[in-house]
């Protein structure tokens, strides 16, 4: 990727930013695909046979857990999505300054 921009400083500095931030999209969705094995897992206890109050208070447990993770990984899908649009958005005006001084 190249990286052209004046809002996130040099170049170094915005591939540290884009590698953070890519970082954190993918602990994001790791830990909301690992949420979401433990919600399933929680609903398959009820069907083994969990007693209905335990079953129930593991099921919310599991069901807060994910909401939260699922919510972490908007927020990092959102971020991100921010930086690259940034990315493209600079990297036309660069283009456009430097075909209009050509």
């Amino acid at each position: 990727m190249t990286v052209l921009t004046a809002e996130y400083g040099s170049a170094s500095e915005s591939q540290y930013r884009y590698r953070t931030l890519l970082a954190n999209f993918d602990a994001a969705c790791r830990n909301m695909k690992s949420s979401s094995e433990d919600f399933n897992n929680a609903l398959a206890e009820v069907s083994a046979g969990l007693p209905q109050h335990e079953a129930k208070s593991r099921i919310d447990q599991a069901g807060r857990a994910f909401e939260n993770a699922r919510e972490e990984f908007m927020l990092a899908v959102a971020k991100l999505n921010e930086f690259l649009i940034g990315q493209i958005i600079s990297s036309r005006s660069s283009i456009r300054a430097s075909a209009s001084h050509g």
